[in-house]
């Protein structure tokens, strides 16, 4: 690639590399040095497509959670399938995989994160209200087959089970086992979709 070109594969790179360090050694790894060593490039290199290093971290924080928000637009599509309360516990599952948990312990020990991940999410929905947009959608079609209560609020139920996982992440995203959050997630749905069945 001629000189001054970006190459977007070390872009990726560098990404994937701050995303092991993380996911391995947890957030205090993540150095400049560090991540490009992971990446086997140049120190240097890394801030030919970030302008920092929380620029790469929040925008790794923030591909994670665009993933997040595909799948859960999908939830839709599993209407009149399976039941209601195991739909609903995989995808809040998915929410709560050793990625988001790790994001969790970045995003608590380095706050300043934060602003740079909506920044980085500009012109997508905010996380929390793309997620909970996404399981309202999914309530409101399972509602029209008869599977949820006529009565319910689908968007209000959208917003509880989005914002327990996102506390439970952030109060549970610091420890090294995501089992426990996870089971948490996993009781907290089941606790919603009780109140939700016909």
């Amino acid at each position: 690639m001629p000189r001054g070109v970006p190459n977007p594969a070390i872009r990726e790179d560098l990404l994937a590399a701050a995303e092991r360090l993380l996911l391995t050694r947890g957030p205090r790894a993540l150095s400049g040095r560090a991540i490009t060593r992971e990446a086997g490039c140049a120190t240097g290199a890394l801030y030919n497509y970030f302008d920092s290093v929380d620029d790469l971290l929040a925008q790794g924080v923030a591909r994670v959670v665009g993933e997040h928000d595909v799948r859960m637009r999908a939830l839709v599509t599993r209407a009149g399938t399976g039941t209601v309360g195991a739909n609903l516990v995989a995808a809040a599952t998915d929410l709560a995989d050793e990625r988001s948990l790790a994001m969790a312990a970045l995003s608590t020990s380095r706050p300043e994160i934060a602003h740079r991940v909506r920044t980085a999410l500009s012109g997508a929905p905010p996380e929390f209200a793309g997620l909970a947009s996404s399981v309202g959608a999914y309530l409101r079609a399972e509602q029209s087959l008869g599977r949820v209560r006529p009565d319910a609020d689908p968007d209000a139920a959208g917003i509880i089970l989005v914002a327990a996982v996102h506390h439970l992440l952030l109060t549970g995203g610091a420890r090294s086992d995501g089992s426990d959050v996870r089971a948490d997630v996993d009781t907290v749905v089941r606790t919603l979709v009780a109140g939700l069945r016909p």
